[in-house]
């Protein structure tokens, strides 16, 4: 691994404005930040992620780590997500209003994708109000975080928070001491897959250091995650560009999520279409039942 690393410092040594590096604090900034991430930095090159893309990792002035998505990624929040609210009467005329706006992209998307235009709307209200509430993380500090979780010192730490604010037995805490760290490693793995698949996303020209999200890494009205931007995001408004805080782009890339992951005629197939997008039943009854209210 030392020798991935000293390839990175080659790198960017070669690749920073020579500005920066005349500099002896940015020099000193420069190896901490290498050394930090020098694990996830090991484990980018292994995945053959784009060299300009962790150059920027390294150099870019808005990079940093953030222990709580070490925490709130792998514990968990307190509260299970509570949907009942989500199909109310103000979520259900919220997205009857949504569907009369965006009616043309909905019928095109329904058309194409046969997935009815109320699941659509349903779907985007309870991810994110329709776009109202997109979230404020950026997401690629949310990956670089999460992808240390395994990293000794973080281990512990949601060790000790487990510890403190466990109530159960001693055999449910030794339990669930072990559950835990089969997710880090498991959550570690996946925050590197993501990180990877927004260098393919940084490839395309998009500014992925600038996108804003929630705390577990997904963004746009949809609420994608990055592997899931690369394999089932459309351009729905024909402009070449994929745009999932663009709405045309965020029904057609639902549609086509939905699609692609099985949505079918029978209610089997649209309940496991919709668990894909979110391992929840509640989330799926959720979905259903405001499609259903939306219709009445």
């Amino acid at each position: 691994m030392k020798n991935i690393t000293l390839k990175v410092l080659l790198i960017v040594c070669l690749l920073v404005p020579s500005v920066i590096l005349c500099n002896k604090d940015s020099d000193v900034v420069l190896e901490k930040k290498v050394s930090f991430f020098q694990p996830i930095i090991d484990s980018l090159y292994i995945h053959k992620a784009d060299t300009m893309f962790i150059r920027s990792i390294l150099t870019h002035k808005f990079i940093e780590f953030d222990e709580k998505y070490c925490k709130i990624n792998v514990i968990g929040q307190a509260k299970k997500a509570a949907y009942a609210s989500q199909y109310n009467s103000e979520a259900v005329q919220k997205t009857k209003e949504f569907i009369s706006d965006c009616d043309v992209q909905l019928t095109k998307a329904e058309t194409k994708y046969n997935v009815p235009k109320e699941i659509i709307a349903a779907l985007l209200y309870i991810e994110t109000r329709h776009g109202n509430y997109l979230g404020k993380h950026r997401i690629i500090n949310v990956y670089l975080s999460l992808a240390m979780v395994n990293q000794p010192e973080y281990i512990s730490k949601n060790f000790d928070n487990l510890v403190e604010h466990f109530a159960g037995t001693p055999e449910e805490l030794k339990a669930y001491q072990n559950k835990l760290t089969k997710r880090t490693e498991t959550k570690a793995a996946w925050a590197v897959q993501q990180l990877v698949a927004m260098s393919k996303i940084y490839k395309k020209g998009v500014d992925v250091f600038e996108i804003r999200g929630s705390y577990a890494g997904a963004f746009g009205i949809s609420q994608f995650i990055p592997d899931s931007y690369n394999r089932w995001a459309v351009d729905g408004n024909g402009d070449d560009v994929i745009d999932l805080f663009d709405v045309n782009d965020a029904i057609f890339s639902v549609a086509n999520y939905l699609k692609t992951n099985g949505w079918g005629n029978s209610i089997e197939k649209q309940k496991a279409s919709l668990y894909h997008y979110n391992h929840s039943n509640d989330y799926v009854n959720a979905i259903l039942t405001l499609a259903e209210k939306v219709k009445e």
